[in-house]
């Protein structure tokens, strides 16, 4: 063992083998420790909290720059001692300086205490950098609104996501936005994260664009607590650790993958069920935009709904044929199918915050179908068939001639049958998927002009929940969602109730 043990050596170990004095080990233990005892000093030592205090701000050192570069030590130290880290904290700032002055004659009990009076001197060198900016440029006069902060200008971008899971209604009207205002975040420190509240807001900024930062508070000073301050909103009012948004932010990026490295074992534990992303450049590309479209079909008045099935659908049925990947397929298609099929979909109480608490209302949503944004489409689980009704494409601008006459007998609840004019197959698009969908054409009085049912949502591989009001869906930019609109389907329900000559 000893002869072999230089094999896995070179460089200076490897010398100093060779040099050893023969006879001078007598086994391989007695090798070990002369070994460990020649290479003490080239081990990598854990580090201390004490090692904070070689940290010393530079002459010309913002504290912007001083404090991230003591904070990134800080982080790296297990069980890190928060009253020496403060101190050294305060130790390696100027001496004499303001911020200096006022950690000495205000001590700080917490790390979270050091932070805010950082930040709050932070955003004095900020505005000495706009005034020197503002007199270089104009001559002495000051212009604050053509100058942006540097440190501040990505806080205060708008309130969107990336891939923001939106209604139909939403995407094209920016000013219908769904808050989740009512659901109660855990604390940050419920999550059980490895750093304190101050290190997970530092962790934000690499996340990127999914974070959505909040813009200040509006309100003129003499209205906050000055006392207080959060990182977050860089801003007076409250604390980090009261902060609301900050909380939602959390459970929002930890629900979709982001700041699981932040977590402690028990932690991951709490948080090992979390949705399968696809990975690649599938995730990267951008959904492509919805098709154009000149005309808009709102309501149709009259009679009941169809719950029906075809009996060409029933044979199929009774004779098990099924359904699964297309022959035909390339192994990115095959791939990405199962990577759909895999991924998890999930609801959650923060699904139904923009929902009636009690309700019995079935699932209406708007889509763009053929050249037209379709509204009051009822998504229905128990329907075997896509219908679309014929006033309702007739509106679209479509004629009859484009049916295809392949007529066929939908079955209600109470065993009444319909014959359907025909077929149609249009593009449907759905949150970036875009979908030949076959639907067929009854002329008949309804509430609705669409009804989308097993065959559209098992293609789409999609889970819809009526006391939720919402459908989601795999794709390959993750898991889409598309809202129900509450309001439109308590008014088909009304016109559905309404008596009609003819029974469907």
């Amino acid at each position: 063992m000893c002869k072999s043990f230089g094999g896995t050596l070179d460089g200076a170990a490897l010398e100093w083998l060779t040099n050893v004095p023969p006879g001078s080990i007598s086994c391989l233990s007695e090798l070990i420790n002369a070994f460990y005892q020649q290479f003490a000093s080239s081990r990598q030592l854990e580090k201390q909290t004490s090692d904070l205090y070689w940290l010393v701000q530079g002459p010309t050192e913002s504290v912007h720059d001083y404090f991230n570069r003591f904070n990134c030590e800080k982080i790296g130290i297990k069980n890190c001692d928060v009253r020496t880290a403060i101190e050294a904290f305060k130790r390696g700032l100027i001496p004499n300086s303001e911020l200096y002055r006022e950690i000495t004659k205000y001590p700080c009990a917490t790390f979270e205490e050091v932070r805010s009076r950082a930040t709050a001197q932070m955003r004095i060198e900020d505005d000495e950098v706009i005034r020197t900016a503002s007199q270089r440029s104009t001559g002495g006069s000051s212009d604050r609104r053509s100058y942006t902060p540097r440190n501040n200008n990505w806080r205060h971008q708008p309130y969107v996501r990336q891939n923001q899971v939106q209604s139909v209604n939403q995407y094209y009207d920016t000013n219908n936005v769904y808050r989740n205002e009512r659901v109660e975040h855990p604390n940050i420190s419920d999550y059980g994260f490895n750093v304190d509240i101050g290190g997970v807001v530092n962790a934000l900024q690499n996340v990127g664009g999914t974070v959505r930062w909040p813009r200040k508070n509006d309100r003129p000073d003499s209205m906050k607590d000055m006392s207080k301050w959060c990182d977050f909103h860089r801003d007076n009012g409250h604390t980090t650790e009261e902060c609301i948004s900050l909380r939602k932010e959390v459970a929002y990026l930890l629900k979709r993958g982001h700041l699981k490295e932040l977590l402690s074992d028990k932690g991951k534990e709490t948080f090992s069920k979390e949705q399968t992303t696809l990975p690649g450049p599938a995730t990267s590309s951008e959904r492509p935009d919805p098709p154009p479209f000149n005309k808009v079909v709102n309501v149709i008045s009259g009679g009941s709904d169809i719950c029906g099935l075809t009996s060409s659908a029933a044979k199929k049925i009774n004779r098990g044929e099924s359904e699964t990947v297309e022959e035909g397929q390339t192994e990115d298609e095959v791939a990405l199918h199962r990577s759909l099929t895999a991924m998890a979909i999930t609801f959650d109480d923060s699904d139904s915050v923009d929902t009636q608490r009690e309700h019995h209302d079935g699932l209406v949503i708007s889509l763009p179908i053929g050249n037209a944004l379709i509204k009051r489409i009822l998504v229905d689980n128990g329907s075997s068939a896509n219908v679309l009704f014929l006033e309702a494409l007739q509106e679209m601008g479509l004629e009859e001639k484009n049916i295809v006459r392949r007529s066929t007998v939908l079955v209600g609840f109470s065993g009444e049958a319909l014959r359907t004019v025909g077929e149609i197959s249009l593009p449907t698009y759905a949150e970036g998927v875009n979908m030949m969908t076959k639907f067929n054409v009854v002329d008949c009085p309804s509430a609705y002009n669409v009804i989308l049912g097993r065959p559209w949502i098992h293609k789409m591989k999609a889970v819809p929940s009526t006391y939720h009001q919402s459908i989601k869906f795999p794709t390959k930019w993750g898991v889409m969602e598309i809202k129900g609109q509450q309001r439109d389907a308590k008014k088909c329900y009304e016109t559905a109730l309404k008596p009609s000559k003819s029974p469907i």
